[in-house]
Protein backbone atom coordinates (compact mmCIF):
# COMPACT_ATOMS: atom_id res chain seq x y z
CA UNK A 1 0.00 0.00 0.00
CA UNK A 2 0.92 3.41 -0.98
CA UNK A 3 1.44 6.40 1.38
CA UNK A 4 1.88 10.23 0.30
CA UNK A 5 3.75 12.76 1.70
CA UNK A 6 3.44 16.72 1.44
CA UNK A 7 6.43 18.58 1.29
CA UNK A 8 6.98 22.85 1.22
CA UNK A 9 10.26 24.05 -0.59
CA UNK A 10 11.95 27.36 0.15
CA UNK A 11 14.82 28.39 -1.72
CA UNK A 12 16.96 30.63 0.63
CA UNK A 13 19.93 30.50 -2.36
CA UNK A 14 19.56 30.33 -6.15
CA UNK A 15 18.76 27.05 -7.16
CA UNK A 16 21.04 26.00 -10.01
CA UNK A 17 18.79 22.92 -12.35
CA UNK A 18 20.25 22.46 -15.60
CA UNK A 19 18.22 22.96 -18.30
CA UNK A 20 18.54 21.44 -22.06
CA UNK A 21 19.74 24.51 -24.24
CA UNK A 22 22.82 26.07 -25.05
CA UNK A 23 25.54 26.00 -22.64
CA UNK A 24 28.64 28.11 -24.32
CA UNK A 25 28.55 31.08 -22.02
CA UNK A 26 25.31 30.95 -19.72
CA UNK A 27 24.03 27.48 -18.48
CA UNK A 28 19.91 27.99 -18.31
CA UNK A 29 18.22 26.79 -15.27
CA UNK A 30 14.94 24.89 -14.95
CA UNK A 31 11.80 26.52 -13.54
CA UNK A 32 10.61 24.14 -10.94
CA UNK A 33 12.55 21.67 -8.78
CA UNK A 34 12.35 18.01 -10.84
CA UNK A 35 11.17 14.93 -8.69
CA UNK A 36 14.64 13.31 -9.80
CA UNK A 37 16.74 16.39 -7.68
CA UNK A 38 13.99 15.24 -4.85
CA UNK A 39 14.75 11.91 -4.89
CA UNK A 40 18.82 12.98 -4.92
CA UNK A 41 18.03 14.61 -2.02
CA UNK A 42 15.99 12.49 -0.26
CA UNK A 43 18.45 9.06 -0.53
CA UNK A 44 21.36 11.70 0.58
CA UNK A 45 19.41 12.80 3.85
CA UNK A 46 18.63 8.65 4.70
CA UNK A 47 22.25 8.12 4.09
CA UNK A 48 23.93 11.20 6.34
CA UNK A 49 21.54 9.70 8.96
CA UNK A 50 22.55 6.55 9.19
CA UNK A 51 18.97 4.96 8.43
CA UNK A 52 20.26 3.34 5.27
CA UNK A 53 23.66 2.17 4.31
CA UNK A 54 25.25 1.42 0.80
CA UNK A 55 24.28 -2.14 1.31
CA UNK A 56 20.26 -1.32 2.44
CA UNK A 57 19.81 1.78 -0.07
CA UNK A 58 18.37 -0.03 -2.50
CA UNK A 59 15.21 -0.92 -0.55
CA UNK A 60 14.60 2.79 -0.97
CA UNK A 61 15.33 3.33 -3.89
CA UNK A 62 13.00 1.01 -5.35
CA UNK A 63 9.78 2.31 -2.88
CA UNK A 64 10.37 5.92 -2.92
CA UNK A 65 9.29 8.01 -5.75
CA UNK A 66 9.34 11.64 -5.95
CA UNK A 67 6.66 14.08 -7.86
CA UNK A 68 8.10 17.53 -9.28
CA UNK A 69 7.73 20.65 -7.34
CA UNK A 70 6.02 23.23 -8.99
CA UNK A 71 5.37 27.21 -7.78
CA UNK A 72 2.72 27.56 -4.90
CA UNK A 73 1.23 30.87 -4.05
CA UNK A 74 -1.69 32.03 -2.12
CA UNK A 75 -3.01 28.54 -1.57
CA UNK A 76 -2.84 27.44 -4.87
CA UNK A 77 -0.04 24.96 -6.71
CA UNK A 78 0.76 26.21 -10.38
CA UNK A 79 1.16 23.63 -12.71
CA UNK A 80 2.42 23.63 -16.28
CA UNK A 81 0.00 25.56 -19.09
CA UNK A 82 -1.27 23.12 -21.39
CA UNK A 83 -0.83 23.18 -25.18
CA UNK A 84 -4.38 23.62 -26.22
CA UNK A 85 -5.48 26.83 -24.26
CA UNK A 86 -4.41 29.47 -26.94
CA UNK A 87 -4.71 33.44 -27.34
CA UNK A 88 -4.25 36.36 -29.55
CA UNK A 89 -1.03 37.96 -29.12
CA UNK A 90 -2.24 41.28 -29.93
CA UNK A 91 -4.99 41.21 -27.58
CA UNK A 92 -2.43 40.68 -24.30
CA UNK A 93 -0.19 43.26 -25.19
CA UNK A 94 -3.08 45.44 -25.61
CA UNK A 95 -4.75 44.26 -21.99
CA UNK A 96 -1.24 43.76 -20.91
CA UNK A 97 -0.31 47.82 -21.00
CA UNK A 98 -3.72 48.63 -19.76
CA UNK A 99 -3.58 46.13 -17.13
CA UNK A 100 -0.94 48.55 -14.82
CA UNK A 101 -3.89 50.41 -13.40
CA UNK A 102 -7.23 48.43 -14.65
CA UNK A 103 -6.68 44.38 -13.63
CA UNK A 104 -8.70 42.54 -16.35
CA UNK A 105 -8.88 39.15 -18.08
CA UNK A 106 -8.21 37.61 -21.73
CA UNK A 107 -10.46 35.58 -23.43
CA UNK A 108 -8.50 32.24 -24.56
CA UNK A 109 -9.99 29.42 -26.57
CA UNK A 110 -9.96 25.78 -26.28
CA UNK A 111 -8.74 24.07 -29.42
CA UNK A 112 -9.90 20.45 -28.57
CA UNK A 113 -13.65 22.29 -28.95
CA UNK A 114 -12.98 24.76 -31.91
CA UNK A 115 -10.57 26.72 -34.02
CA UNK A 116 -9.70 30.07 -34.40
CA UNK A 117 -7.13 31.85 -36.68
CA UNK A 118 -6.84 34.85 -34.43
CA UNK A 119 -5.92 33.35 -31.53
CA UNK A 120 -3.54 30.56 -31.96
CA UNK A 121 -0.46 31.74 -29.74
CA UNK A 122 0.28 29.79 -26.33
CA UNK A 123 0.15 31.28 -23.10
CA UNK A 124 2.88 33.84 -21.54
CA UNK A 125 3.07 32.07 -18.62
CA UNK A 126 4.63 28.46 -18.01
CA UNK A 127 2.54 27.66 -15.31
CA UNK A 128 -1.43 28.62 -14.19
CA UNK A 129 -3.42 27.63 -11.40
CA UNK A 130 -7.04 27.52 -11.65
CA UNK A 131 -9.08 30.12 -9.17
CA UNK A 132 -12.71 30.97 -9.13
CA UNK A 133 -13.63 29.84 -12.69
CA UNK A 134 -10.65 32.02 -13.93
CA UNK A 135 -6.79 30.77 -14.67
CA UNK A 136 -3.88 33.08 -12.94
CA UNK A 137 -0.32 32.65 -14.22
CA UNK A 138 3.23 32.76 -12.80
CA UNK A 139 6.45 33.31 -14.01
CA UNK A 140 9.64 32.27 -11.98
CA UNK A 141 11.77 35.18 -11.91
CA UNK A 142 16.08 33.86 -12.60
CA UNK A 143 18.94 35.30 -11.25
CA UNK A 144 22.42 35.33 -13.11
CA UNK A 145 25.70 35.40 -11.23
CA UNK A 146 28.91 35.06 -13.06
CA UNK A 147 31.67 32.57 -12.01
CA UNK A 148 35.47 32.13 -12.97
CA UNK A 149 37.48 29.41 -12.77
CA UNK A 150 41.51 28.67 -13.12
CA UNK A 151 42.73 26.48 -15.79
CA UNK A 152 46.34 25.57 -16.48
CA UNK A 153 46.33 27.01 -19.81
CA UNK A 154 43.90 29.47 -19.41
CA UNK A 155 41.04 30.77 -17.17
CA UNK A 156 37.49 31.15 -17.82
CA UNK A 157 34.44 32.97 -16.86
CA UNK A 158 30.77 31.84 -17.46
CA UNK A 159 27.20 32.47 -15.91
CA UNK A 160 24.87 30.11 -14.18
CA UNK A 161 21.31 30.82 -14.56
CA UNK A 162 19.26 30.19 -11.54
CA UNK A 163 15.65 30.28 -9.84
CA UNK A 164 15.92 32.94 -7.58
CA UNK A 165 16.00 33.26 -3.66
CA UNK A 166 12.70 33.31 -1.36
CA UNK A 167 10.56 31.29 -4.00
CA UNK A 168 7.95 28.45 -2.30
CA UNK A 169 7.08 25.07 -4.16
CA UNK A 170 5.12 22.00 -3.12
CA UNK A 171 5.82 18.51 -4.21
CA UNK A 172 4.66 15.02 -3.25
CA UNK A 173 6.79 11.95 -2.67
CA UNK A 174 4.99 8.69 -2.50
CA UNK A 175 6.66 5.44 -0.99
CA UNK A 176 5.95 2.17 0.65
CA UNK A 177 3.74 1.93 3.72
CA UNK A 178 6.48 -0.90 5.34
CA UNK A 179 9.06 2.25 5.04
CA UNK A 180 6.96 4.38 6.31
CA UNK A 181 8.67 5.49 9.85
CA UNK A 182 11.94 6.07 7.64
CA UNK A 183 9.96 8.36 5.52
CA UNK A 184 9.07 10.40 8.16
CA UNK A 185 12.60 11.45 9.55
CA UNK A 186 12.85 13.58 6.92
CA UNK A 187 11.10 16.17 8.95
CA UNK A 188 14.07 16.62 10.80
CA UNK A 189 16.78 18.89 9.86
CA UNK A 190 14.79 20.98 7.66
CA UNK A 191 17.46 22.33 5.80
CA UNK A 192 18.52 20.96 2.47
CA UNK A 193 20.71 21.48 -0.24
CA UNK A 194 19.19 20.74 -3.74
CA UNK A 195 20.80 21.21 -7.03
CA UNK A 196 24.66 21.99 -8.30
CA UNK A 197 26.82 24.11 -6.88
CA UNK A 198 26.37 24.13 -3.60
CA UNK A 199 29.61 25.28 -2.25
CA UNK A 200 29.55 28.67 -4.44
CA UNK A 201 26.18 30.08 -3.17
CA UNK A 202 23.57 27.58 -4.19
CA UNK A 203 21.02 25.32 -3.41
CA UNK A 204 20.30 25.85 0.05
CA UNK A 205 16.42 25.42 1.31
CA UNK A 206 14.06 25.25 4.24
CA UNK A 207 12.10 22.41 3.68
CA UNK A 208 9.07 21.43 5.76
CA UNK A 209 6.16 18.77 5.74
CA UNK A 210 2.52 19.72 5.55
CA UNK A 211 0.23 18.04 7.44
CA UNK A 212 0.71 13.99 7.84
CA UNK A 213 0.89 11.23 5.60
CA UNK A 214 -1.58 10.74 3.53
CA UNK A 215 -3.06 7.16 2.64
CA UNK A 216 -5.18 8.90 -0.36
CA UNK A 217 -3.59 10.48 -2.76
CA UNK A 218 -6.59 12.59 -3.32
CA UNK A 219 -6.38 13.82 0.06
CA UNK A 220 -2.36 14.58 -0.92
CA UNK A 221 -3.59 16.35 -3.68
CA UNK A 222 -6.13 18.68 -2.03
CA UNK A 223 -2.80 19.50 0.61
CA UNK A 224 -0.92 19.99 -2.54
CA UNK A 225 -3.08 23.19 -3.61
CA UNK A 226 -3.68 21.11 -6.82
CA UNK A 227 -7.64 21.53 -6.95
CA UNK A 228 -9.65 21.90 -9.65
CA UNK A 229 -12.81 20.95 -11.57
CA UNK A 230 -13.71 18.37 -13.60
CA UNK A 231 -15.97 17.54 -16.55
CA UNK A 232 -18.92 15.67 -16.60
CA UNK A 233 -18.08 14.16 -20.17
CA UNK A 234 -17.80 10.41 -19.21
CA UNK A 235 -17.56 9.54 -23.26
CA UNK A 236 -14.56 11.67 -23.62
CA UNK A 237 -11.27 11.42 -21.78
CA UNK A 238 -8.90 14.07 -21.74
CA UNK A 239 -4.96 14.13 -20.76
CA UNK A 240 -3.18 16.47 -19.49
CA UNK A 241 0.57 16.01 -18.90
CA UNK A 242 1.59 17.45 -15.28
CA UNK A 243 4.85 16.00 -15.49
CA UNK A 244 7.35 15.02 -18.84
CA UNK A 245 6.45 11.27 -19.19
CA UNK A 246 8.56 8.85 -21.28
CA UNK A 247 6.47 6.08 -23.15
CA UNK A 248 7.50 2.95 -25.11
CA UNK A 249 5.42 0.16 -26.65
CA UNK A 250 6.24 -3.14 -26.55
CA UNK A 251 9.44 -3.06 -28.70
CA UNK A 252 10.58 -0.37 -26.84
CA UNK A 253 10.46 2.23 -29.25
CA UNK A 254 9.07 5.67 -28.20
CA UNK A 255 5.39 6.70 -28.49
CA UNK A 256 3.66 9.59 -28.37
CA UNK A 257 0.61 8.83 -26.59
CA UNK A 258 -0.93 5.98 -24.30
CA UNK A 259 -1.40 3.10 -26.27
CA UNK A 260 -5.36 2.56 -27.33
CA UNK A 261 -5.31 -1.14 -26.29
CA UNK A 262 -4.45 0.30 -22.53
CA UNK A 263 -7.28 2.22 -21.96
CA UNK A 264 -9.66 -0.80 -23.88
CA UNK A 265 -8.55 -3.10 -21.40
CA UNK A 266 -9.45 -0.84 -18.51
CA UNK A 267 -12.58 -0.03 -19.98
CA UNK A 268 -13.95 -2.89 -21.88
CA UNK A 269 -15.04 -1.22 -25.06
CA UNK A 270 -13.78 0.68 -27.99
CA UNK A 271 -11.58 3.98 -27.80
CA UNK A 272 -10.11 6.41 -30.44
CA UNK A 273 -7.63 9.47 -30.25
CA UNK A 274 -9.37 12.07 -31.55
CA UNK A 275 -6.85 15.14 -30.90
CA UNK A 276 -3.48 16.14 -29.68
CA UNK A 277 -1.47 18.89 -28.97
CA UNK A 278 2.03 17.59 -27.85
CA UNK A 279 5.62 18.73 -27.94
CA UNK A 280 8.64 16.12 -26.97
CA UNK A 281 11.55 16.71 -25.42
CA UNK A 282 14.93 14.99 -24.12
CA UNK A 283 15.25 13.60 -20.91
CA UNK A 284 18.48 14.77 -18.97
CA UNK A 285 20.19 14.29 -15.93
CA UNK A 286 23.09 13.77 -13.92
CA UNK A 287 23.72 11.29 -10.92
CA UNK A 288 26.58 12.65 -8.57
CA UNK A 289 26.87 8.40 -7.42
CA UNK A 290 27.88 7.50 -10.35
CA UNK A 291 29.56 10.82 -11.78
CA UNK A 292 27.95 10.35 -15.00
CA UNK A 293 25.06 11.89 -17.15
CA UNK A 294 21.46 9.68 -17.79
CA UNK A 295 20.97 8.10 -20.97
CA UNK A 296 18.59 10.92 -23.18
CA UNK A 297 15.64 9.70 -23.58
CA UNK A 298 12.51 11.17 -25.86
CA UNK A 299 9.65 12.45 -23.66
CA UNK A 300 6.22 14.02 -23.75
CA UNK A 301 6.76 17.11 -22.47
CA UNK A 302 4.64 18.50 -19.41
CA UNK A 303 1.25 20.74 -21.21
CA UNK A 304 0.92 18.39 -23.56
CA UNK A 305 -2.49 17.26 -24.10
CA UNK A 306 -4.39 13.92 -25.68
CA UNK A 307 -8.17 13.85 -26.17
CA UNK A 308 -9.67 10.17 -26.38
CA UNK A 309 -12.91 9.00 -27.43
CA UNK A 310 -15.31 6.05 -26.29
CA UNK A 311 -18.04 4.25 -28.36
CA UNK A 312 -20.16 4.76 -25.17
CA UNK A 313 -20.50 6.81 -21.88
CA UNK A 314 -18.87 5.12 -19.19
CA UNK A 315 -20.05 4.04 -16.28
CA UNK A 316 -19.39 5.26 -13.31
CA UNK A 317 -17.38 2.39 -11.70
CA UNK A 318 -15.36 1.70 -15.05
CA UNK A 319 -14.88 6.22 -14.67
CA UNK A 320 -13.72 5.64 -11.39
CA UNK A 321 -11.55 2.89 -12.05
CA UNK A 322 -10.15 4.42 -15.55
CA UNK A 323 -9.53 7.60 -13.23
CA UNK A 324 -7.48 5.92 -10.46
CA UNK A 325 -5.10 4.13 -12.68
CA UNK A 326 -4.37 7.32 -14.84
CA UNK A 327 -4.38 9.93 -11.84
CA UNK A 328 -3.42 8.19 -8.85
CA UNK A 329 -0.08 6.25 -10.54
CA UNK A 330 2.70 7.65 -12.54
CA UNK A 331 2.93 6.64 -15.93
CA UNK A 332 5.25 4.87 -17.90
CA UNK A 333 9.55 4.95 -17.40
CA UNK A 334 11.60 6.69 -14.47
CA UNK A 335 8.41 6.91 -12.40
CA UNK A 336 10.41 7.32 -9.47
CA UNK A 337 12.08 10.38 -10.84
CA UNK A 338 8.38 12.09 -11.48
CA UNK A 339 7.97 11.21 -15.00
CA UNK A 340 4.82 10.36 -15.95
CA UNK A 341 2.12 12.31 -13.99
CA UNK A 342 -1.02 12.54 -15.89
CA UNK A 343 -4.48 14.35 -14.78
CA UNK A 344 -7.70 13.49 -16.08
CA UNK A 345 -10.89 15.66 -17.91
CA UNK A 346 -9.62 18.79 -16.04
CA UNK A 347 -12.36 21.55 -17.09
CA UNK A 348 -10.24 24.49 -17.74
CA UNK A 349 -11.58 28.01 -17.21
CA UNK A 350 -11.10 29.80 -20.96
CA UNK A 351 -10.15 33.43 -18.63
CA UNK A 352 -7.00 34.41 -17.85
CA UNK A 353 -5.90 37.03 -14.91
CA UNK A 354 -3.75 39.26 -16.99
CA UNK A 355 -2.04 40.28 -14.30
CA UNK A 356 0.80 37.66 -12.35
CA UNK A 357 -0.43 35.85 -9.22
CA UNK A 358 0.99 37.25 -5.92
CA UNK A 359 4.07 36.15 -4.45
CA UNK A 360 3.48 36.11 -0.47
CA UNK A 361 6.67 35.05 0.29
CA UNK A 362 8.34 38.41 0.73
CA UNK A 363 11.09 37.56 3.12
CA UNK A 364 15.02 38.53 2.69
CA UNK A 365 17.07 35.83 1.46
CA UNK A 366 20.03 34.17 3.72
CA UNK A 367 22.21 34.25 0.52
CA UNK A 368 25.60 33.41 2.25
CA UNK A 369 27.62 36.93 1.86
CA UNK A 370 31.33 37.20 1.20
CA UNK A 371 32.22 34.03 -0.44
CA UNK A 372 36.20 33.59 -0.51
CA UNK A 373 36.30 32.52 -3.88
CA UNK A 374 34.11 35.37 -5.50
CA UNK A 375 36.41 37.76 -3.41
CA UNK A 376 39.14 36.22 -4.89
CA UNK A 377 37.68 36.96 -8.46
CA UNK A 378 37.64 40.51 -7.96
CA UNK A 379 41.14 40.64 -7.60
CA UNK A 380 42.00 38.84 -10.58
CA UNK A 381 43.24 40.50 -14.16
CA UNK A 382 41.39 38.45 -16.34
CA UNK A 383 38.22 39.40 -14.56
CA UNK A 384 38.55 42.75 -14.57
CA UNK A 385 39.02 42.56 -18.03
CA UNK A 386 35.97 40.92 -19.30
CA UNK A 387 34.46 42.85 -16.59
CA UNK A 388 35.48 45.88 -18.82
CA UNK A 389 34.32 44.21 -22.08
CA UNK A 390 30.99 43.90 -20.21
CA UNK A 391 30.48 47.58 -19.55
CA UNK A 392 31.25 47.89 -23.76
CA UNK A 393 28.32 45.21 -24.46
CA UNK A 394 26.07 46.53 -21.87
CA UNK A 395 26.57 50.17 -23.52
CA UNK A 396 25.71 48.30 -26.98
CA UNK A 397 22.69 47.24 -25.47
CA UNK A 398 21.42 50.56 -24.53
CA UNK A 399 22.18 51.97 -27.58
CA UNK A 400 19.75 49.59 -29.24
CA UNK A 401 17.56 50.51 -27.16
CA UNK A 402 17.44 53.86 -27.91
CA UNK A 403 17.85 53.06 -31.97
CA UNK A 404 14.89 50.38 -31.67
CA UNK A 405 12.28 53.04 -29.55
CA UNK A 406 13.22 55.28 -32.36
CA UNK A 407 12.81 52.98 -35.39
CA UNK A 408 9.61 51.48 -34.37
CA UNK A 409 7.48 54.37 -33.53
CA UNK A 410 8.25 56.15 -36.86
CA UNK A 411 4.18 56.41 -37.46
CA UNK A 412 3.58 57.79 -33.57
CA UNK A 413 3.93 61.54 -32.91
CA UNK A 414 6.84 62.70 -30.45
CA UNK A 415 4.54 63.09 -27.76
CA UNK A 416 3.86 59.04 -27.90
CA UNK A 417 7.69 58.11 -27.99
CA UNK A 418 9.16 56.49 -25.12
CA UNK A 419 12.46 58.28 -26.15
CA UNK A 420 12.67 61.63 -27.42
CA UNK A 421 16.73 63.20 -28.43
CA UNK A 422 15.27 66.44 -30.98
CA UNK A 423 17.53 69.16 -29.71
CA UNK A 424 18.53 71.21 -32.45
CA UNK A 425 22.42 71.58 -31.70
CA UNK A 426 25.16 69.39 -30.73
CA UNK A 427 25.97 71.98 -28.16
CA UNK A 428 22.72 71.40 -26.56
CA UNK A 429 23.88 67.67 -26.11
CA UNK A 430 26.57 68.52 -24.48
CA UNK A 431 25.70 70.51 -22.11
CA UNK A 432 23.15 68.37 -21.15
CA UNK A 433 26.09 65.47 -20.93
CA UNK A 434 28.04 68.04 -18.31
CA UNK A 435 25.67 68.29 -16.35
CA UNK A 436 25.10 64.37 -16.22
CA UNK A 437 28.90 64.24 -15.51
CA UNK A 438 28.70 65.84 -12.78
CA UNK A 439 26.46 64.67 -10.65
CA UNK A 440 27.32 60.70 -11.71
CA UNK A 441 29.76 60.85 -8.74
CA UNK A 442 26.89 62.09 -6.34
CA UNK A 443 24.30 59.50 -7.42
CA UNK A 444 22.57 58.72 -3.68
CA UNK A 445 24.07 61.14 -1.42
CA UNK A 446 20.56 63.02 -2.13
CA UNK A 447 22.57 66.04 -4.34
CA UNK A 448 20.67 68.14 -6.92
CA UNK A 449 21.70 70.32 -9.41
CA UNK A 450 21.26 73.57 -8.71
CA UNK A 451 22.71 75.13 -11.93
CA UNK A 452 19.96 77.03 -14.49
CA UNK A 453 18.35 74.66 -16.99
CA UNK A 454 17.86 75.75 -20.16
CA UNK A 455 14.54 75.67 -21.66
CA UNK A 456 15.16 72.43 -23.87
CA UNK A 457 15.75 70.49 -20.44
CA UNK A 458 13.03 71.01 -19.83
CA UNK A 459 10.53 70.22 -23.05
CA UNK A 460 8.95 66.96 -23.14
CA UNK A 461 9.22 67.43 -27.18
CA UNK A 462 12.99 68.14 -27.13
CA UNK A 463 14.40 65.68 -24.46
CA UNK A 464 12.69 63.00 -22.80
CA UNK A 465 12.27 59.47 -21.49
CA UNK A 466 8.86 57.86 -21.38
CA UNK A 467 7.15 61.32 -20.99
CA UNK A 468 9.47 62.42 -18.65
CA UNK A 469 11.83 65.71 -19.57
CA UNK A 470 15.82 66.03 -18.64
CA UNK A 471 14.64 67.83 -15.50
CA UNK A 472 12.60 64.81 -14.07
CA UNK A 473 14.66 62.70 -14.71
CA UNK A 474 17.32 64.68 -13.14
CA UNK A 475 14.97 64.86 -9.91
CA UNK A 476 14.20 60.72 -10.37
CA UNK A 477 17.78 59.88 -10.60
CA UNK A 478 18.92 61.76 -7.59
CA UNK A 479 16.23 61.42 -4.92
CA UNK A 480 16.17 59.30 -2.18
CA UNK A 481 12.25 58.05 -3.02
CA UNK A 482 12.27 57.01 -6.00
CA UNK A 483 8.81 54.90 -6.03
CA UNK A 484 6.35 58.21 -5.61
CA UNK A 485 3.67 57.97 -7.49
CA UNK A 486 4.83 60.98 -10.41
CA UNK A 487 7.93 58.96 -11.38
CA UNK A 488 5.58 55.78 -11.50
CA UNK A 489 6.33 55.73 -15.88
CA UNK A 490 9.77 55.51 -15.51
CA UNK A 491 9.90 52.68 -12.92
CA UNK A 492 7.58 50.42 -15.07
CA UNK A 493 9.42 51.22 -17.79
CA UNK A 494 12.51 50.27 -16.66
CA UNK A 495 11.63 47.53 -14.54
CA UNK A 496 10.32 46.12 -17.59
CA UNK A 497 13.81 46.20 -19.51
CA UNK A 498 15.75 44.92 -15.94
CA UNK A 499 13.49 41.83 -16.23
CA UNK A 500 14.86 40.97 -19.88
CA UNK A 501 17.52 38.20 -19.81
CA UNK A 502 19.69 41.46 -21.29
CA UNK A 503 19.20 43.25 -18.50
CA UNK A 504 19.40 40.74 -15.75
CA UNK A 505 22.66 39.79 -17.28
CA UNK A 506 24.22 43.49 -17.43
CA UNK A 507 23.13 44.92 -14.24
CA UNK A 508 23.93 41.81 -12.22
CA UNK A 509 23.73 41.88 -8.40
CA UNK A 510 27.82 42.05 -8.49
CA UNK A 511 28.13 44.10 -11.65
CA UNK A 512 25.18 46.51 -11.94
CA UNK A 513 25.69 48.10 -8.43
CA UNK A 514 28.36 47.98 -7.02
CA UNK A 515 28.07 50.79 -4.46
CA UNK A 516 24.43 49.90 -3.71
CA UNK A 517 23.46 53.38 -3.53
CA UNK A 518 20.48 53.93 -5.81
CA UNK A 519 18.08 51.58 -7.24
CA UNK A 520 18.51 49.88 -9.94
CA UNK A 521 15.54 51.54 -11.73
CA UNK A 522 17.65 55.06 -11.17
CA UNK A 523 20.74 53.82 -12.31
CA UNK A 524 18.96 52.31 -15.36
CA UNK A 525 17.60 55.39 -16.77
CA UNK A 526 20.33 57.66 -15.82
CA UNK A 527 22.53 54.96 -18.30
CA UNK A 528 19.76 55.26 -20.47
CA UNK A 529 19.74 59.03 -20.63
CA UNK A 530 23.38 59.21 -20.71
CA UNK A 531 23.48 56.82 -23.68
CA UNK A 532 20.67 58.33 -25.85
CA UNK A 533 22.03 61.99 -25.10
CA UNK A 534 25.46 60.76 -26.39
CA UNK A 535 24.34 59.48 -30.01
CA UNK A 536 22.16 62.18 -30.32
CA UNK A 537 25.10 64.47 -29.95
CA UNK A 538 26.83 62.00 -32.81
CA UNK A 539 23.64 62.37 -34.97
CA UNK A 540 23.45 66.21 -34.73
CA UNK A 541 26.99 66.82 -35.38
CA UNK A 542 27.38 64.72 -38.28
CA UNK A 543 23.75 66.94 -40.04
CA UNK A 544 25.51 70.54 -38.78
CA UNK A 545 29.02 69.29 -40.52
CA UNK A 546 26.93 68.04 -44.16
CA UNK A 547 24.97 71.60 -43.41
Amino acid sequence: MKKYLVIEINNKEPLKIGSGGSKAQTEPAKEYIPGSTIRGAVIAQLLRHGIYDESTIKEALQKIQCYNAYPYRAGKLFIPTPQHLRMSKHEWRKKKASNEKNPCTLNLINLLENQSPEMKNPLEYRFIAVQDRRLTGVKIPKTYRQHHTKGKEKDNLFSYEAISPNQTFRAIIAFDESITENVLSLKKPNVWYLGGSKGSGYGRCELKVVGDSFTSFDQAKEKLGLSYEYSTNHQELTITFLSDCILRNEQGQPINAIPKSDLEEICGQQVELENHYIQTGLSEGYNAKWRARYPKETTIRAGSVLKYHFDDELRVEKWKQLKDVLENHLIGSRTQDGYGWLAVNIDFPTCLEVREAKHENTRKSNVRPNIPALQEIENDDAFKVIQKGLQQTKQRWLNLIYKRSLDGEQGKQDEGKQIIMNLSKSVHYQNLLNILDRLEEELGKGTTFKGLLRDYALDNRKCSIVGHNFEDILKFVTTKDPSATKFESLNAYSAKMLRTRKGQLYYTDHLRNPKQIVSLNQLFIFDLLKASLEIGKVESKSLEVKA
